[in-house]
């Protein structure tokens, strides 16, 4: 069994598909269940420390990316080009980002990188994950 959690753990830091092989390992699983050998309870808690990892990398990645973002961006670009286009506030589709965050370059890509990360999480719903995660997204 150890060598199963240990193999799973490998591939899981060489980055292979994360929704993909949770699937396999729950496969495994349930498999090793019928023959009396039930590992799934050892699975999670594995999938579940890699994700609040990478989810507490990726948050640090993308709010360094966001200050650098903010030094480069040039204030005098927005004013010039919002005192052309029309200010008024459309109503659009829950889908659709308000066009004025889109002339605000770094919020609109900060919150570009935390939504494709939540894509990721969305991928692999781990209940015991949820709590860890959810703090680092307040924070």
């Amino acid at each position: 069994m150890d060598r199963s959690l240990t193999d799973i753990e490998r591939h899981i830091e060489h980055g292979e598909g994360l929704d993909s092989l949770l699937m396999q390992s729950i496969y495994f699983g349930e498999s090793l269940a019928r023959v009396g050998a039930d590992v799934r309870g050892l699975i999670t808690p594995t999938f579940a420390e890699y994700l609040v990892k990478r989810i507490t990398h990726d948050l640090t990645m993308i709010e360094i990316q966001f200050v650098k973002n903010l030094n480069q961006f040039n204030l005098g670009n927005v004013i010039s080009s919002n005192t052309s286009a029309n200010l008024d506030f459309p109503e659009e589709s829950d889908l659709d980002p308000p066009q004025q965050i889109l002339i605000h370059t770094p919020i609109a890509t900060y919150l570009n990188d935390v939504i494709n990360l939540l894509n990721i999480i969305g991928k692999c719903p781990i209940i015991q994950a949820a709590h860890h995660i959810v703090s680092k997204l307040k924070d």
